[in-house]
C-alpha cells in the first residue's frame, strides 16, 4: 500500500479520508482475480478513499499453463495429456503411432528431448512439443516358380502407401500364369501395381506354352490330314498329307510361305501355326479311252500371285508339251516342263516363285500334238506381288 509491501492477513491503520493506492500482488504460481469484502473492484491497483472501518479480501487463483502438441504428419498417429496444468504439475504425454507409421520423437524449439512414447514432465510454464512421425519401410520379396519359367521385377524396400510396379515376363516357350499370396491369387494381370501397407512376399507363377498346330486341305475335296493338335514349345510334330483319288499333293504353306514339298513333314512348334496341305487334281484319259479333252489352256491362278500360282490345261491326244517362264527382259527363269510327253487329258501343276522379286513375268506354252502334227502356241503375263 502506497509503496509499502504488507503480509497478509494484516490490520492496518489508516487515516480517515485519504486516499490510499492498494495492490495485490500475486505469487508466481497465481493470479489476481478481484477485491472482496467490503470493497468490491477488479482494478489492481486501486485508489482507496477512507470513510470508514473496512474489511478488504484480494481473491487469487492458482496459474494454468498450456501443453499442446502438434502431431507430425497429423495422418500418423494421436497424442494424449495435452490440455492445461497448475505450476509444478506432472504431466505425462502418451504418444500412438497409427499403421505403416514409425514415433520419431518428442521435440522442442527443433531439438529432441526424447524418443520414447511415453514422456512426462512437470509444468513451469506454456509448453509447446512436436510430436513427429515417419512411415515405416516395408520390404517386398518376389519369387519366381519355377525358376525358367521367366523374371519378375520390383522387389525392394519401399515406405508406407508407397506404389511397386511389379512386371513379370515369361520366357520364350512359357505364359505367365498369376501372381500369388500365400498360395492365393491376387492378380493374374502380368503388370501389377501394389499399394504397399505391409511387408509381403508374392510369388510369379509361370506355366509352358501349349500351342495349336492346325491343319487345312486346300481345295477340301482334294484330301485329308493328319498330325495336327497342340503341343509344348520345342516339341515336334509330324504332320502327313493324304490325297485323294484323281489328285495331287502340290506343297504345304504356312501364311503365303511354301515350306515344304513333301506330304509328310515334321514340325518344330515354336508357336501358333496353321498350316495348309494344298492338293491339284489330275485327270488322265483311261485305258477305254472313254474321256474325251480338247486343247484348251486355263489361266493362271492366282494372278497376281504370291508365292504361287497354279497353270491347268488340257491335251486333246498324246503330245509334247515345254512351258517356260521368261521375264521383262526376255530372260528364261524357270523350265516348268521340257519338251514332256503327255497322254491325253487334264493337268495341272504350280509356278512357286518365292526367291523371286516382285514383277511381271511371261509364260509360253508350246505344245506339239504327236498325232495331228500341229504345233500350238500359247502365252500370257503374270504378276508377281509381294
Amino acid at each position: 500500500m502506497d509503496g509499502v509491501v504488507h503480509n497478509l492477513p494484516a490490520e492496518l491503520k489508516l487515516i480517515k479520508k485519504k486516499t490510499y493506492e492498494i495492490e495485490a500482488i500475486p505469487g508466481e504460481s497465481s493470479t489476481f482475480i478481484k477485491w472482496s469484502g467490503d470493497i468490491k473492484s477488479e482494478k489492481n491497483p486501486m485508489e482507496l478513499v477512507i470513510k470508514d472501518d473496512y474489511e478488504i479480501f484480494s481473491e487469487f487463483e492458482f496459474k494454468m499453463f498450456s501443453v499442446d502438441v502438434v502431431v507430425d504428419p497429423v495422418e500418423a498417429g494421436t497424442v494424449t495429456g495435452i490440455g492445461k496444468y497448475s505450476r509444478g504439475e506432472n504431466v505425462t504425454l502418451n504418444a500412438t503411432v497409427n499403421h505403416g507409421w514409425e514415433f520419431k520423437g518428442w521435440f522442442q524449439n527443433g531439438s529432441m528431448i526424447s524418443q520414447n512414447l511415453t514422456f512426462s514432465m512437470v509444468v513451469n510454464s506454456d509448453v509447446a512439443l512436436d510430436a513427429k512421425f515417419e512411415k515405416k519401410i516395408y520390404n517386398i520379396d518376389i519369387f519366381v516358380t519355377p525358376s525358367e519359367g521367366g523374371t519378375a521385377s520390383g522387389g525392394g524396400y519401399y515406405y508406407y502407401k508407397d506404389i511397386a510396379n511389379l512386371l513379370a515376363i515369361p520366357h520364350e516357350g512359357w505364359e505367365f500364369t498369376n501372381w500369388t499370396v500365400n498360395n492365393t491369387e491376387l492378380s493374374s494381370n502380368s503388370n501389377l501395381q501394389l499399394n504397399i501397407e505391409n511387408n509381403i512376399s508374392i510369388t510369379a507363377n509361370f506355366e509352358r506354352a501349349l500351342y495349336s498346330l492346325s491343319l487345312t486341305s486346300f481345295p477340301q475335296e482334294g484330301g485329308a490330314t493328319s498330325g495336327g493338335g497342340y503341343f509344348y514349345f520345342d516339341e515336334t510334330a509330324t504332320v502327313t498329307a493324304i490325297k485323294n483319288e484323281g489328285w495331287s499333293f502340290d506343297y504345304w504353306t504356312d501364311g503365303d510361305s511354301i515350306i515344304s514339298y513333301d506330304s509328310v513333314l515334321t514340325v518344330k512348334i515354336k508357336n501358333d501355326q496353321n498350316l495348309i496341305a494344298n492338293f491339284s487334281s489330275v485327270t488322265d484319259l483311261d485305258d477305254n479311252g472313254s474321256d474325251i479333252f480338247k486343247l484348251s489352256f486355263g489361266n493362271p491362278y492366282p494372278n497376281p500371285f504370291n508365292p504361287a500360282s497354279k497353270f491347268s490345261f488340257s491335251l486333246a491326244e498324246y503330245s509334247k508339251v515345254t512351258l517356260k517362264i521368261f521375264d521383262v527382259n526376255g530372260q528364261l527363269i524357270v523350265n516348268l516342263l521340257e519338251n514332256k510327253s503327255l497322254a491325253s487329258g487334264q493337268y495341272n501343276l504350280t509356278f512357286e516363285a518365292s526367291n523371286l522379286p516382285s514383277g511381271i513375268y511371261f509364260y509360253r506354252y508350246v505344245v506339239n500334238e504327236i498325232s495331228s502334227a500341229n504345233v500350238v502356241v500359247n502365252s500370257g503375263k503374270i504378276i508377281l506381288l509381294k
